[in-house]
């Protein structure tokens, strides 16, 4: 069709859109649409994304009791207009059967009236805006990654505090243990000092070294049960104390000697290998972690021979 500065059917879009045209004016628009006006059918679409955008930016209302009742018995929706005029055919009504010629001319009015109602093939179909659409997918996305990111750290803190409750549990259990050992040595070396078949030697200086060291070692040859008692063991820095045991003139080293803050240790062995061939006990003084070999390699401060 010839192209004018405006088309009066784009006053009309609006209304259409809004489904508030009366049918003479909603056929006049249709059928300037069907004659491909694209002036009109961009309006048309615009009025639908706007129409879209401001209903689903308008906040949720609940619609009123009286208002529901109203919509749903509107024939338009509920379909009963069809039923009861059915119905009113079938209780016999002599009107319906007089008037059948005019109710033909209605009928046929009616339908036309029905090819140019708003339900009519060829509508623009409302639909959102792909710009609103991306917006909220981005909002969503968006809320959603937030959420992500608060569940990442809430996770990490817990497991964060769960790790020092973990490591305060596990010194706690440590510090248990010690003190259980400590008790059962203060518990086990009386019984064991005074039971039948345990001997007592004292562990006397050799006058290698200027220092006040004492000791004693307490063993039971059957069992192989003993206990080494020393006091005053602090070693010249950058050296340890070693104990020894001596089978004839065999060592064999019973490990470094950790004592104390007052330089007290209490050394407990439940059976000591092959102890019917124990000679003797000996503590010698080695550099830091003990001697690098299978013998002494400082002087020995100590001995403890062990007769009968």
């Amino acid at each position: 069709m010839a192209k004018h500065e405006r088309h009066p059917e784009l006053d009309l879009v609006a209304g259409y859109v809004l489904q508030a045209l009366s049918p003479r004016d909603e056929a006049r628009l249709l059928a300037h649409l069907m004659e491909g006006c694209e002036e009109c059918e961009a309006a048309m679409r615009d009025a639908s994304d706007a129409t879209v955008a401001i209903g689903g930016g308008a906040p949720a209302a609940m619609p009123s009791d009286a208002l529901r009742s109203r919509v749903l018995s509107d024939p338009r929706i509920s379909g009963s207009a069809g039923g009861a005029g059915a119905g009113g055919a079938g209780t016999g009504s002599d009107v319906g059967r007089d008037s059948g010629a005019g109710s033909d001319a209605e009928t046929n009015a009616d339908t036309d009236a029905d090819a140019r109602s708003p339900r009519a093939p060829g509508r623009t179909p409302l639909r959102p805006r792909d710009g609103a659409r991306a917006g909220g997918g981005k909002a969503i996305a968006g809320m959603l990654a937030a959420a992500c990111v608060v569940l990442m750290f809430g996770n990490y803190w817990f497991w964060q505090k769960a790790g020092e409750f973990r490591a305060e549990r596990d010194a706690v259990q440590r510090t248990l243990r010690e003190v259980e050992a400590e008790l059962s040595a203060k518990e086990w070396i009386p019984k064991m000092v005074t039971a039948p078949g345990t001997d007592c030697y004292d562990l006397a200086l050799t006058g290698s070294i200027d220092a006040p060291l004492n000791g004693t070692a307490c063993f039971a040859r059957e069992s192989g049960a003993a206990v080494v008692l020393l006091a005053e063991l602090r070693p010249p820095s950058g050296r340890d104390y070693e104990l020894w045991v001596l089978r004839g003139s065999v060592p064999t080293s019973l490990g470094v000697i950790r004592a104390d803050e007052e330089g007290r240790a209490a050394i407990r062995f439940d059976a000591i290998p092959d102890a019917g061939a124990i000679t003797a006990f000996a503590v010698s003084l080695e550099p830091t972690g003990g001697s690098p070999g299978p013998a002494p390699t400082g002087p020995v401060v100590m001995v403890a021979p062990v007769t009968g």
